[in-house]
């Protein structure tokens, strides 16, 4: 599997939102299951507690449609 990099993963991700600019920002992103395990390992309580993963607003889904490095933002 190849390795992700989460901090240029958030790097692109803050560069869309703020290309979007006013626009419709959409509900959810979705990730790669590597990218979805990965923010779940960093907040156990959230995940033990049922509460949906999010990342800048946006609540996260797995999809291993979706590349390791890219990410899709969708309503």
């Amino acid at each position: 599997m190849a390795k992700v990099s989460l901090g240029v993963l958030l790097d692109q991700l803050c560069s869309e939102i703020v290309s979007r600019g006013g626009l419709e920002l959409g509900t959810r992103l979705i990730v790669h299951p590597q990218v979805h395990r990965c923010v779940a390992e960093s907040r156990p309580q959230e995940v033990a507690q049922g509460f949906p993963l999010m990342l800048l607003g946006l609540e996260l889904t797995a999809s291993e449609a979706v590349p390791p490095s890219s990410f899709k933002i969708v309503s």
